[in-house]
């Protein structure tokens, strides 16, 4: 019998792309099947490693792996514990492409776990995903974090606490990381600050848009404009 889950906490490392809030990300579906139903969105978040703890996790994952891969499976058909990989500049400083049409790619010499969890869990109720002070208290337990509504952004550190399950789908078998908690060493927080930019049109032609109602209205403010 398969066992159900391993308890796993990362290495400290580097936080990007932390999405434990909201919506969440729809998860991935190169059939474009999924519908926009929370059922289908997850909260995620990426660690970078260095090699050498890569190494280390996926001797304990593949140990896991082989003690308790569904019957018939043998290898995983995708890595977990995956490689940077980064864009190959050329001389103007543009991603370089392949006879194929697709970016050319190089190691950084980092690699990277993420972990996922649904937005929604057991019995559809919302998911929380906790965040936690560094220090533990008095009997050695993690401390929640309120972090008054502000977001994790790129450039914070901390661990993630997990869970590794056994991914049994035919065709599709390999090791999935369950996103629990966040223990933070070093907060930034999240920043949206790049806005569209762009050229001024002009007075020419605008196609329909004069019968737009106010559109000659100086709608700018100091906060932005006002949709």
């Amino acid at each position: 019998m398969a066992k159900d889950y391993l308890n796993f906490t990362t290495p400290l490392g580097a936080l990007e792309w932390v999405t434990i809030t909201g919506t969440g990300k729809k998860r991935y579906d190169p059939t474009n099947k999924l519908d926009d139903s929370p059922k289908n969105f997850q909260y995620m978040v990426n660690i970078i490693i260095t090699k050498d703890e890569a190494d280390a996790i996926k001797a304990e994952f593949l140990k896991f792996w082989r003690e308790f891969k569904p019957a018939g499976a043998t290898k995983q058909t995708y890595e977990l514990v995956k490689e940077v990989m980064v864009p190959v500049l050329d001389e103007a400083g543009k991603p370089t492409i392949d006879e194929d049409g697709a970016k050319i790619t190089k190691p950084n010499g980092k690699w990277m776990i993420t972990a996922k969890t649904g937005v929604l869990g057991f019995k559809d109720k919302p998911t929380v995903v906790q965040v936690y002070r560094p220090n533990l208290d008095k009997y050695g337990k993690l401390v929640p974090l309120n972090l008054g509504g502000k977001e994790i952004g790129n450039g914070s550190t901390g661990v993630l606490h997990c869970k590794i399950g056994i991914n049994a789908f035919g065709g599709n078998e390999g090791l999935m990381c369950y996103l629990n908690g966040i223990q933070l060493l070093k907060f930034v927080e999240r920043t949206d600050s790049e806005e569209p930019t762009g050229a001024d049109l002009g007075e020419g032609d605008l196609s329909g848009l004069d019968e737009i109602e106010g559109l000659d209205e100086d709608v700018s403010t100091e906060d932005g404009p006002q949709i």
